[in-house]
């Protein structure tokens, strides 16, 4: 809603390399999030394995165009990507109120591995967009009740889409992108732990992500697994 001329100066502000902040890395949703006006997914049509109706038409209208701002100013910046709820029938309906206790994802391998060459076809629309991913995470906030878009997961629903289905997805079409594991906003550290100590972890992803609650419980986490890049997510 600002002038132009305004808003020109703002975006110099955050992302020019000569600008106050220098921001040089953005995060770009995956499906609707707690900023979408409303719900959507990339691909609403149930049933829908081979992601025919796949496609990006809802963020060329706002979040494209903004991404492109950015870009303009800092033609180097590098974005990564989490979502915040997969496609609405590839999930359960029944969203607790808790710490995750099941997979609001439905865990059927059919479903995994659409979920995962989901990953690998918005990374090739943005491609296409002229929009480079470089990094990703399979989901925002996944381990608590949110009122807006999310998806709880349990730790073996974690280990097994990440280490199954979209790390080798991901190494088959996009080996140059790279998996985090996150975003993690609990501070159970044994939460945490039980994932990170899938010895089949350390070969699959090669970070973690944390906000919220989780930067407590940070530091006892990387003096254990060390090996790891660490992020602050929000």
């Amino acid at each position: 809603m600002l002038p132009m001329e305004q808003q020109n100066t703002v975006l110099d502000n955050l992302f020019s390399p000569d600008g106050d902040l220098r921001f040089s890395m953005g995060r770009i949703p995956m499906n609707a999030n707690d900023y979408a006006r409303d719900w959507y997914s990339c691909d609403e049509v149930s049933g829908d394995f081979q992601l025919k109706y796949f496609n990006i038409n809802r963020d060329k209208l706002a979040i494209i165009p903004f991404v492109r701002a950015a870009q303009k100013y800092n033609p180097d910046m590098t974005f990564w990507m989490s979502p915040w709820s997969p496609p609405s029938w590839t999930r359960d309906n029944v969203f607790p109120r808790q710490l995750a206790v099941n997979d609001y994802m439905i865990q059927d391998p059919r479903y995994l591995q659409t979920y995962a060459n989901f990953f690998c076809k918005f990374i090739d629309a943005y491609k296409e967009q002229g929009i480079p991913i470089d990094m990703i995470m399979y989901q925002n906030e996944a381990y608590s009740y949110t009122p807006y878009p999310g998806c709880t997961w349990t730790a073996e629903g974690t280990v097994r889409f990440n280490v199954e289905y979209l790390a080798p997805t991901l190494k088959k079409h996009h080996p140059e992108v790279t998996l985090y594991l996150g975003t993690f906003n609990t501070n159970r550290y044994d939460y945490v732990d039980k994932i990170l100590s899938d010895p089949r972890m350390p070969q699959s992803v090669q970070g973690v992500g944390f906000q919220w609650e989780g930067g407590q419980i940070l530091p006892k986490i990387r003096a254990k697994y060390p090996q790891y890049k660490y992020m602050q997510t929000e």
